[in-house]
């Protein structure tokens, strides 16, 4: 129970996200350079802000957030937006479009955007839908719609994406720009083989009465799922979780007067390129319970200043820490025992926080699970 035989690479992810005040994240980023952009006001404070960056950086990135900053017109910032690229891989010298629809602050004039992402050695994923499409205007907006199949492996975390581009002679040789469109509405299903999905790309910027051609594009990544189990702990009322079939298999047959088996808590992707984040694993010695932590801080601290209570037991499993198009797992703190809870289900913690509360103390998310 003490070692896993799992041993993962240790990588770096390239975001920073507030997680409670003993695990957060912080990491260096990786700008993407050359943008082309677009902002679009659909009356009142609606803005479409979109467009596609270029990945210049020389290596491909995967985890790309965009950070667009409201400004009036002397420059001054009003407020900054973040939002991912509909893009789970960007080779360099590719692209990655992104699309959202913000409220803007009084007294906005114009944007500026700034892009980050994390290096990677994934390969991108992309399967090109040949659909019939189709344009319906909603007043200022218009509604590319269509349908695609996935004839290849189970996948997830379906992107779709597209562009429109304006011109007279209804062809892309010299059209114009418009905007970037998408549909993120099936990034959390697994699409088998041969299953069919529809989409709907809402755009606003494209006017009436011209050509508008529209290029549209479906990514997705593998799904491989990789089962995390979890115990309960009888003597200690803590839960253990491991994602080794071996320690799985140990702990059912040599410790069941400890631990009773509860299933599979929560599957990882170990296809999605998102999930490459070592979570570090501690055995308390003093109650017999396991700590988890994605945080390289948390660890460190944990390490050195608690290293009389605490063993470090080694990465456990790979996660994330990109919270978009993946599954949060939160984490609770036993005030009575000293332990820690983790669960994915939003059932459980929503009983946990309404039910325990004066037994578990939420610390918040803990990692997050890439679909």
């Amino acid at each position: 129970m003490r070692r896993m035989s799992m041993r993962l690479a240790v990588v770096a992810l390239a975001l920073i996200f507030g997680l409670s005040a003993a695990a957060a994240f912080a990491d260096p980023v990786t700008l993407i350079a050359n943008f082309y952009q677009s902002y679009y006001q659909i009356g009142g404070s609606q803005h479409w802000l979109d467009g596609f960056v270029q990945n210049v950086t020389g290596s491909s990135v995967t985890d790309v957030v965009v950070r667009a900053t409201a400004r009036r017109g002397d420059g001054t910032a009003l407020g900054t937006y973040e939002f991912p690229a509909d893009a789970h891989v960007v080779p360099n010298g590719n692209e990655a479009d992104f699309h959202e629809a913000v409220s803007a602050p009084a007294g906005t004039v114009y944007w500026t955007f700034v892009a980050t992402g994390e290096p990677t050695t994934a390969l991108q994923h992309i399967y090109l839908p040949s659909a019939t499409l189709t344009q319906t205007p909603y007043g200022a907006l218009r509604h590319t719609q269509g349908s695609f199949a996935n004839f290849a492996a189970s996948v997830s975390s379906v992107l779709i994406a597209g562009r429109e581009w304006e011109n007279s002679t209804n062809s892309l040789t010299g059209a114009t720009y418009l905007d970037s469109l998408a549909d993120r509405s099936h990034a959390g299903q697994v699409m088998v083989t041969g299953t069919t999905y529809n989409f709907d790309l809402v755009g606003a910027r494209a006017p009436a009465n011209v050509w508008v051609i529209q290029s549209v594009w479906a990514e997705w990544v593998v799904y491989t799922p990789q089962p995390v189990y979890r115990f309960y702990n009888r003597r200690n009322g803590s839960h253990f979780y491991t994602a080794s079939e071996a320690e799985k298999a140990h702990t059912i047959a040599a410790l069941s007067s400890t631990y009773t088996y509860e299933g599979a808590a929560f599957q990882i992707n170990t296809s999605n390129p998102s999930n490459v984040r070592p979570l570090y694993r501690f055995y308390n010695r003093r109650n017999g319970s396991h700590f988890y932590t994605a945080s390289e801080a948390e660890k460190a601290h944990t390490i050195a200043a608690l290293g009389s209570t605490y063993s470090y037991d080694g990465p456990a499993y790979q996660v994330s820490t990109f919270p978009y198009f993946s599954q949060p797992v939160y984490r609770f703190y036993n005030r009575r025992n000293g332990t820690h809870f983790y669960t994915a289900s939003e059932s459980e913690r929503a009983h946990t926080l309404s039910a325990l509360s004066s037994t578990y103390s939420y610390d918040g998310i803990a990692y997050y699970l890439a679909y």
